[in-house]
């Protein structure tokens, strides 16, 4: 057992079973002190949406009259923005359950209200722009650069997260698109964070290790390599291919020698033999001289 303090009034209990933790929350003299206990993987709170609720009622009222099968412990207004940019109160309100899924719907004023799914927003620090806090409760007292995460007037983005070419608050991170998936995760399957972490870290691994991953890089090596296997239609096309390219250079062949042919004979015809003199006297001998006509 591990024991460690998170701050002035929480402590942190590590047990090597899941049964001692029962007892610990069970144990007599935690309820009679009034101590509140509960197991971090697990949620004792579910959250959802209701809409269609007027402007004007206050949300202590709207409490009150809200009837449903789980004991509904909070509610708040949410807001969007108008026109001029200006966050303005909806008609939608989030509500909190103590159960561990919120119900289908809530009574109220002689109507029925469906409760939809409530997504968890991606929280991020408006001082050092990281993620999972907000400002208030930032441990870095810095006020950082959005752009390249320093202290500067550079013109070169660079995301304090992920280290990409970008401003922190592009939605295409790769950071945030992560917490986003997380926090996906938590509102349809109603996990706390740390558990749905541990699920889409194993949904990531089982992607990255699927077949269709490996088949992929499979092909891009079969692709670039010359020596594959051919089908029997492959080898029927390539066959067809060489034979009609064989026909064709036979029938130029043959095209060729019969102009050639013609062409020859009609050299011959205007063309007339020219005796050819010099061989002939080449072939004649020259007469000797004799020694007694030498002078």
């Amino acid at each position: 057992m591990k024991i460690r303090l998170k701050s002035p009034y929480k402590v942190l209990v590590q047990f090597q079973k899941l049964e001692d933790a029962y007892q610990l929350i069970n144990c007599k003299k935690i309820l009679d002190l009034d101590y509140h206990c509960l197991i971090v993987n697990e949620t004792y709170l579910s959250f959802g949406v209701v809409k269609g609720i007027d402007i004007g009622i206050e949300e202590q009222e709207i409490l009150e009259n809200l009837t449903s099968s789980c004991e509904i412990s909070s509610l708040k207004r949410l807001k969007r923005l108008d026109i001029n940019g200006k966050w303005t109160d909806s008609e939608a309100f989030r509500l909190t359950f103590k159960s561990e899924q919120p119900p289908s719907y809530v009574y109220g004023y002689g109507c029925r209200f469906k409760v939809e799914i409530y997504h968890f927003p991606v929280t991020q620090c408006s001082g050092c722009w990281s993620f999972g806090h907000y400002v208030k409760f930032c441990p870095n007292k810095k006020i950082l650069c959005p752009k390249c995460g320093d202290r500067c007037e550079t013109i070169e983005y660079k995301c304090v997260n992920c280290k990409g070419p970008h401003v922190a608050l592009d939605k295409a991170c790769s950071i945030f698109v992560k917490e986003n998936s997380i926090r996906n995760i938590m509102s349809q399957q109603h996990f706390s964070y740390r558990k749905a972490l541990d699920i889409y870290l194993k949904q990531t691994k089982q992607t990255m290790d699927s077949p269709t991953s490996m088949n992929k890089v499979q092909k891009a090596d079969k692709a670039s390599s010359a020596d594959y296997t051919k089908s029997y239609r492959d080898i029927l096309l390539t066959n067809n291919y060489i034979n009609q390219n064989l026909s064709d250079t036979e029938s130029g062949e043959e095209d060729t020698s019969k102009e050639q042919a013609t062409y020859k004979n009609i050299k011959n015809k205007h063309i007339k033999k020219v005796p050819n003199y010099n061989v002939k006297h080449s072939k004649q001998k020259s007469p000797l001289l004799q020694p007694s006509q030498l002078h």
